[in-house]
Parts: structure tokens; sequence; C-alpha cells
């Protein structure tokens, strides 16, 4: 059963409604003549007439009837706030849940999960068992780590120290003219090169941070006797200023 409603119809709406069952000719002559009995009132908008039903025909509400519309209205609209909250937090979760994972892809994410459990699970037997000869292995203690690090800060700059004296003998011999490859060189005095693990791990994040290596002593040269008479000395050598004159 349709509801009814108090609005104005024209003949177009009235064939609408009626899925064109009712030609709009029809509709048209039909709600003129129901304006002409009085229980319609016509209306003209332009070119187009607009049919109401008559005010004065309804049933006039009392006082009682009128609150207690109001009272259904506050309480309808009090329940469409409600409902509104509702459908916000539904809305929110329905979010949160798009962005977990869904039920098809829960099974991959499960296996993998199990595979890196086991991997770190096998990681860990070593320090939860014991080693070939069936002897307990202990963990690595705090003071044992700090001293394979200092030992390894300690090697290291023994290592950088004498990469730099390997390269600045060799660039004095080529200033020199005395080595002329430094390939062959190397390798008639026996110098290995780097290999590419040596090179991998100097280039690592193990050895990025660099030691701070304090700077070598430049070497005192001797100057011949004779030379340092024909130099002179530089205080000597060195122009003299003039002073100023006071006006």
């Amino acid at each position: 059963m349709e509801a009814q409603v108090n609005r104005p119809y024209a003949s177009t709406d009235v064939s609408a409604n009626l899925k064109n069952k009712v030609p709009k000719a029809a509709a048209q002559k039909v709600l003129t003549n129901l304006a002409d009995k009085g229980i319609l009132t016509i209306k003209m908008y332009g070119k187009q007439s607009v049919f109401v039903y008559a005010q004065h025909l309804l049933p006039v509400l009392d006082h009682k009837q009128l609150s207690a519309l109001e009272e259904d209205l506050r309480v309808s609209q009090d329940d469409l706030e409600e409902k509104r909250k509702d459908l916000k937090s539904l809305q929110a979760d329905l979010a949160t849940k798009g962005k977990q994972a869904k039920t098809e892809d829960l099974g991959g994410k499960i296996e993998h999960l199990k595979a890196d459990n086991k991997t770190t699970i096998r990681s860990l037997i070593p320090f939860r068992g014991t080693d070939d000869d069936g002897s307990p292995i202990i963990p690595l203690s705090a003071e044992e780590t700090k001293k394979i690090d200092d030992d390894f800060i300690q090697w290291r700059k023994e290592w950088t120290n004498r990469k730099k004296v390997c390269k600045d003998l060799m660039g004095a011999l080529q200033d020199a003219y005395q080595v002329q490859d430094q390939c062959t060189c190397e390798e008639e005095q026996g110098i290995s090169p780097e290999d590419d693990e040596a090179k991998a791990i100097e280039a690592g994040e193990f050895c990025r941070p660099g030691i701070k290596l304090s700077p070598r002593p430049n070497p005192v040269r001797e100057v011949d006797p004779m030379k340092r008479s024909e130099i002179g000395n530089p205080e000597e050598s060195a122009p003299k200023r003039k002073k100023a004159k006071r006006v």
C-alpha cells in the first residue's frame, strides 16, 4: 500500500505514476473534472496546470494530536542521530578491516612466517645445544665482545698504517724513477694486492664508520751545510718592511 502524501501533481506526474497506462490527455481531463467538483485545487504555472487536494477538506488535528506528532518527530530524529553514529562507527571499522590481509592471502603470509620462524630457530640451535665435541656452547659475554671489537680496531689500525707506508714508499720510488710499473714491482717484491673479499669487507657496513688515525709526523729533511749557506737566513733574505711615517 502506497503512502498518502499531500503534494501537488501535474497530469504528467499522474500518467508517469500509473506507468503510462493512462495517457496524459486523459489524466488532464480527469483532474480538471475533479477540480470543477471542488475536490482538487488547480494552479497555473505558465502553460502547465498543477493540481493539489483541497486543503479545507482535510481533517484538522487538535492540540493533543499535534503534540503527539511532535513527540514522534523528536523520537525519530534522536533515532536517526543514533543510526548516523552507528553508521560512522561501522564505516571506520570497515576501513580498518579493509587494510588488513584478506582471507585468501592469509595462507601465504602464515607460510612465510613459519619459514622465518624455522630459520630463526635453526640459527639458535647452536647456542641452545652443544658443538661437535659435545661441550656446551656459551654465548659471548659483553666483556668478550668488547675485547673482540677492540682487537679489530687495533689490528685494522695497524693494517691501515702499513698500507699507508707502502703507498707512500711506492710513490717515493716512482717519483725517483726507480719504479716504472707498480704492479710489476709489487709482484717482484712479493706484495699481494687486496682480494675482492677484503675490499668487500672494507667497503661494508662493519667498517663504514671508519677509524680516525692520528696524523703521521712529517719527516725532518736534513739540509747540506753547503746548501744551507747558499740558502742563507730566511729572516735576512726576507724583504724589510718600511715603517710608516707619522703625520
